[in-house]
């Protein structure tokens, strides 16, 4: 199973939301995964209590993995193989007031 280590950060402008409003802040997960030689799938999750959906995945043998240009929305991330996935706590991007 992959080792990950989570970084968030923030930049400048996106258009979010079902009217696209220009919102004023962008939002990018990156992972640093150490995988010991195999094929790990990273699927970005919009999480909503009781559900959630994948807006993006990625497979990649380790090495940092960023989903960037983000909305505000609660994100979680789930990290596996075919034998294993593990899911990351809810990470909630606001948007600016």
């Amino acid at each position: 199973m992959a080792q990950a280590n989570e970084n968030f950060f923030r930049s400048s402008y996106a258009l979010c939301g079902p009217d696209l409003q220009r919102t004023s802040l962008q939002h990018e997960i990156c992972v640093l995964l150490k995988t010991f030689g195999e094929a790990v799938l990273v699927e970005l999750l919009a999480s909503q209590p009781g559900s959630s959906k994948v807006r993006r995945a990625i497979k990649r043998h380790g090495g940092k993995v960023s989903f960037m240009k983000l909305c505000p929305d609660s994100y979680s991330l789930a990290i596996g193989n075919d034998d294993t996935v593990r899911v990351t706590l809810t990470r909630v991007f606001l948007k600016p007031i």
